[in-house]
C-alpha cells in the first residue's frame, strides 16, 4: 500500500481504548464530507479488527463501540471511483467479496 494511501486510511479510520476498556473505533475520513469504504480502508479494518479480537482474548477489551467522527451521517458506501475504475469480472468478484 502506498505512503500517502497508508496514511490517510490510518486519519480516516481510529482505534482506541478507553480506561474502562472500552474500545472506539472511529470512522471520520478527515478529507471528504462523507465516510466511504475503499479497499484501503477495508484493509485497514480487517487490520484493527484483528488488533480488537487479540485485545479482547487478553482481556483488555471488553465492548467495542463503532461510530462515526461525522454529524448525521455513519458511512455513505463503497467508494464509486474505485468501482468505476475495475475492468476485470474477477476483480471485481474478488472486490465485491471482501
Amino acid at each position: 500500500m502506498p505512503e500517502q494511501t497508508s496514511t490517510t486510511s490510518q486519519a480516516a479510520l481510529k482505534l482506541e481504548v478507553d480506561g474502562d476498556s472500552v474500545a472506539w473505533l472511529v470512522f471520520d475520513h478527515p478529507d471528504k464530507k462523507v465516510n466511504i469504504l475503499s479497499t484501503p480502508i477495508m484493509e485497514r479494518l480487517d487490520g484493527l479488527i484483528g488488533e480488537l479480537e487479540e485485545s479482547a482474548a487478553a482481556g483488555r477489551v471488553r465492548a467495542v463501540v463503532v461510530r462515526s467522527g461525522k454529524d448525521g451521517s455513519f458511512i455513505a458506501g463503497a467508494d464509486v471511483d474505485e468501482i468505476e475504475g475495475i475492468t476485470d469480472a474477477a476483480e471485481g468478484e474478488a472486490k465485491a467479496a471482501e
